[in-house]
């Protein structure tokens, strides 16, 4: 006779928080009877999750039928050897439950079969996109501020469909894309949330994290038009002649031509210290990328150092932003340029006024290779003209 034996109402799996679970499981200990006797049971375990029971193991404790308490769940007697035999049984008792508080923490939908799987080592929990996405960032050991953007992308996704990394097919991205430009998200930044969500996979997949990776064939695409507008020269000495009545003015556009003749971002202007400038180079580490910048000190961003004692002023990004739009007017210059420009205008004076290398442009900006440069800058037909002036005679 197989005596079923089920978890007490205590032992049944609840939320801590008393939200609805995921899953439900029940673990039920009964008794095989031995072929020989049937006074003699071995002590099996059988699982049922969310409706569907499945055999999982025998504990391989074989014990007297009247030894068993099928109530308490436990083997009678306090002699050492049934003391060790309870614990043996709390120990695979609590491995089980260990394994579906790992799948009801990450919110995944489970079997009792996958269950059974991973506590027979034949297969290991799948992690979640979040926690993949972790494991991508750790491997990739980016900078805090380029983490955050990985993040915010692929957050995207997050928000929009909670499913296991090995569910997302085209179908999905398809999904996914309609959902962003539903959001009246440009496509430039569809492709980005895209692009991160297959990249942790593709890292995933090749790192045997995810048990498939059905976008691994997926091709994602998109058209780069570069925004490469900047002052030209003759803006620049029109905006460098200028003097503005307001002091708060002033202060911003010499921090915008300061970074127009050294191609520091924002975030790098701001942490901008005299103690970067050695032997009349400029000499630092972005803290976007990490990556260093050497430039020389030229004369015109000189100037403006020497005219505020070696100690720039700080104006906020927004600000200078805002001054912009109204002070570029001003001096004669109807165009609206962001901040970020000043950066592209840097590259546009090095590459087609100064005819320097993108090679060289590049370390000079702290960029890793001169493809970075395509959203920057382009030749223009001033360059070519000074470079073929002697072969044209």
């Amino acid at each position: 006779m197989i005596s079923k034996v089920y978890i007490r109402s205590q032992d049944t799996v609840k939320d801590p928080d008393h939200l609805k679970m995921i899953n439900t499981l029940h673990i039920n200990l009964w008794g095989r009877p031995s072929r020989k006797t049937n006074t003699v049971i071995t002590i099996n375990i059988r699982i049922t999750v969310n409706g569907k029971r499945v055999d999982v193991c025998s504990t391989g404790i074989q014990i007297s039928k009247r030894d068993w308490d099928s109530s308490r769940q436990r083997i009678k007697g306090n002699t050492p050897l049934a003391m060790q035999q309870n614990n043996q049984i709390d120990m695979i008792k609590a491995d089980i439950m260990a394994i579906y508080n790992s799948f009801e923490y990450r919110k995944i939908k489970t079997t009792a079969k996958e269950i059974k799987s991973v506590y027979l080592k034949e297969s290991e929990p799948e992690l979640t996109l979040s926690e993949l996405l972790d494991e991508y960032l750790k491997a990739k050991k980016l900078t805090k501020l380029t983490a955050s953007g990985y993040r915010r992308r692929f957050n995207k996704f997050l928000d929009f469909k909670t499913v296991s990394p090995s569910e997302v097919d085209r179908v999905t991205l398809n999904q996914f894309h309609q959902h962003l430009v539903s959001k009246n998200y440009s496509e430039a930044y569809i492709y980005k949330c895209k692009a991160a969500l297959k990249m942790v996979l593709d890292f995933a997949s090749a790192h045997g994290l995810i048990k498939q990776n059905l976008l691994k064939e997926v091709q994602i695409s998109f058209e780069r038009v570069y925004d490469t507008v900047h002052l030209s020269t003759v803006e620049l000495d029109i905006l460098q002649r200028h003097r503005f009545k307001h002091n708060h003015i002033q202060q911003a556009i010499d921090l915008y031509l300061f970074c127009c003749f050294t191609g520091l971002s924002y975030i790098d202007l701001e942490n901008f210290t005299t103690e970067q400038i050695k032997d009349g180079y400029i000499v630092g580490t972005r803290q976007k990328t990490g990556s260093e910048y050497f430039l020389p000190l030229f004369s015109e961003a000189k100037r403006i150092l020497e005219r505020y004692g070696y100690e720039l002023p700080k104006v906020p990004n927004q600000v200078i932003n805002r001054i912009l739009k109204e002070a570029l007017p001003m001096a004669g210059i109807d165009r609206y340029m962001k901040f970020h420009s000043s950066r592209k205008t840097f590259a546009n004076w090095c590459i087609n006024e100064h005819l320097l290398s993108k090679d060289t442009v590049a370390k000079m900006m702290g960029q890793k290779d001169t493809k970075e440069l395509e959203a920057y800058a382009k030749v223009s037909h001033l360059r070519v003209i000074k470079e073929t002036k002697k072969l044209t005679g």
